[in-house]
């Protein structure tokens, strides 16, 4: 599924970029060997360019976690909010999986980009 889903989003937005791990350097940071270091960072991270507006998206075996910075304002918050709306889009169609905000401990409709906006400035 995490496969699925770090493919979906590619292909919707193909500037995201795949984080490479270098297992074998976690491995002797962590004192564990390299297939310990595997199993513990088995997540998928994408990220946007620099110099674009900044996005991680981390995905995990059961749920997609995505960091956004809180400085974008005006035409950057709509960019940055519709980005954001239409990446949830895509993870819930893939897997099936709702949008959630932790900060505000509660579910929300990921196609309405004004209530995703409203979250965000929050």
């Amino acid at each position: 599924m995490k496969r699925k889903i770090a493919d979906a989003l590619v292909e919707y937005d193909p500037s995201l970029t795949p984080f490479k791990f270098d297992f074998k350097k976690i491995a002797e940071m962590k004192g564990m060997s390299e297939i310990e270091a595997r199993k513990w960072w088995s997540h998928i991270e994408l990220n946007t360019p620099e110099g674009e507006l900044a996005t991680q998206i981390i995905i995990h075996d059961n749920r997609v976690s995505i960091s956004i910075p809180y400085w974008y304002s005006g035409s950057e918050l709509k960019k940055v909010t519709a980005r954001l709306s239409r990446y949830l889009q895509v993870i819930g169609k893939v897997a099936g999986f709702y949008a959630w905000d932790p900060q505000e401990g509660k579910a929300f409709d990921p196609s309405d980009e004004r209530q995703v906006r409203a979250l965000y400035e929050r």
